[in-house]
This record gives structure tokens, C-alpha cells and sequence, in this order.
């Protein structure tokens, strides 16, 4: 799991480590670092999943008579 503490924060979830080198390694331009309480770690990224929900993010983005907005809300 890499967390992107940036402007745009962000959460991704990746199979193994090596795809994680291969995407955003930049030739070792760029180091990972473990959390060192995987548990926590684990709770937090589990807590963000069981609360996400696509459709609500969505619906709180978009302006409530828009015709995107008015196409989801038929759904």
C-alpha cells in the first residue's frame, strides 16, 4: 500500500514490492519506507476501504442538478 501525503492525497494498493519500485522507483531516484506498526497500518487502510463509498464521493462533487448528477441518481 503506498498513502500520498500530497495536495492530492491519495491511497494505492499494489501486489508486491517490485511493482511498486517498477512504477515510482525513477531508477532509485525515489525510497520507500515501511510503517513500522503494520497492524495500525493494516486498521487504516481496512477502515478507509469499509468506509469508502464511490457514489457518495461522487455525489458530493458534482453540482445536484447537473445532467451527470441527475443520470447517477436515476441508478
Amino acid at each position: 500500500c503506498v498513502s500520498w501525503l500530497s495536495e492530492h492525497p491519495s491511497v494505492t494498493i499494489y501486489d508486491n514490492i517490485g511493482e511498486i519500485h517498477a512504477i515510482h522507483g525513477h531508477g532509485g531516484k525515489t525510497s520507500v519506507e515501511f510503517e513500522p506498526d503494520y497492524k495500525r497500518a493494516f486498521g487504516e487502510v481496512k477502515s478507509f476501504i469499509d468506509n469508502f463509498s464511490l457514489l457518495d464521493l461522487t455525489m458530493e462533487r458534482l453540482v445536484p442538478e447537473s445532467p451527470a448528477s441527475k443520470l447517477i441518481s436515476k441508478n
